[in-house]
């Protein structure tokens, strides 16, 4: 009896693998509890179903995500954050299932983690060609708290780097049932998933889910919402001063080489939002460049007209452009002040 006891010892130890400490890989952990993991995954993305998220730039993520239990982390043009409500719905969060708490719990205990209690698991579907950039986990304010992550399906490489972006990733192997969970001094290392090679698998076919557990402080979760605002506004001044920049790329083509005062510039982009105000420095110059022009026989005042019309429309168009990858509302073709430019530029009085 020893004898099978420490074989089934030896065989335990050898499925968990330290990465680094506090950092383990367990081979299979999770294909002891299959049937019930599987059968509660078809069950919450029933009710809340998978969907490709938007990153505050603007962009469509390709892992496609959903979420179970108290919090789910979700990513719009509003920023990152953890809600208790699902946005797509209105609703709140499926319930996590027993079975993802047990191996959630268990896993982490096997780490070394015996205090793990998640209320919140981010379910990522990967695709073939889908990948995961380096990122850290900080969102959760908790950093007490381990990371575990299941991975089902077909085969992937887990990248886990250091506590710098720019530190060299270890490459990880995973297979449908590997765990890896990371705390302690690890906790906020980066880490991310490297492109996905094509496979199948018999229960899930050609695609990979992962499991993400986690435990969010939930006033934390709150707090996100203040710090999110400051940070949105702080992004909203930096975009506002790219768009300045814009309008004077914008003003130059609008003059037909003609340049505005810089200092004019500057203080009209400031004074409107969005930098309308550089829009109707450069329309109104613009304007009596192209009309002086076909008071002088060079051009017809309708010509002027659309040529001015033309550049000014450049600059709507190239501060949309950096306002839509800042994830902020254009305001040039919804706000009062667009409508007036457009008014302007095509003879017509303004609406006040």
């Amino acid at each position: 009896m020893s004898g099978v006891g420490s074989l089934f010892a030896e065989t335990h130890e050898a499925a968990r693998e330290e990465i680094a400490p506090g950092a383990f890989v367990l081979r299979g952990f999770a294909l002891s509890m299959e049937t019930a993991v599987l059968g509660a995954l078809r069950e919450v993305t029933a009710a809340a179903p998978f969907r490709n998220m938007v990153t505050p730039g603007g962009y469509r993520m390709s892992v496609a995500m959903t979420n179970c239990g108290d919090l789910g982390w979700i990513t719009d043009r509003t920023g990152y954050r953890y809600d208790s409500v699902d946005p797509e719905n209105g609703k709140k969060w499926p319930e996590m299932p027993a079975a993802f708490r047990r191996l959630a719990e268990s896993a982490a205990r096997e780490s070394g983690f015996a205090d793990f209690h998640p209320n919140a698991c981010l379910i990522n579907r990967y695709e073939a060609g889908t990948k995961l950039s380096l990122h850290q986990d900080k969102d959760e304010r908790d950093f007490t708290q381990p990371i575990v992550s299941v991975s089902l399906g077909i085969p992937a490489t887990f990248l886990f780097g250091g506590l710098a972006r720019s530190d060299k990733a270890e490459r990880i192997p995973l297979r449908h049932g590997d765990v890896v969970v990371w705390g302690g001094p690890t906790r906020l290392r980066y880490h991310g998933v490297a492109e996905l090679k094509a496979g199948e698998h018999p229960q899930l076919g050609c695609v990979r889910v992962n499991l993400t557990f986690r435990k969010v402080a939930l006033e934390a979760a709150r707090g996100l919402e203040c710090e999110h605002e400051r940070e949105r506004r702080h992004d909203r001044d930096r975009a506002l001063h790219r768009v300045v920049v814009a309008g004077r790329l914008g003003v130059a083509i609008a003059q037909d080489e003609e340049r505005v005062p810089r200092q004019s510039l500057v203080r009209g982009g400031a004074r409107q939002e969005c930098g309308v105000g550089a829009l109707k420095v450069g329309d109104q110059a613009g304007r009596n460049h192209h009309l002086r022009q076909a008071r002088e026989g060079k051009v017809t005042e309708q010509h002027g007209r659309d040529r001015n019309f033309q550049g000014i429309r450049c600059i709507e168009r190239r501060a949309a452009r950096i306002l839509e990858k800042e994830g902020l509302q254009s305001h040039f073709n919804a706000g009062q002040e667009g409508r007036d430019i457009e008014r302007h530029i095509a003879g017509q009085p303004g609406e006040h």
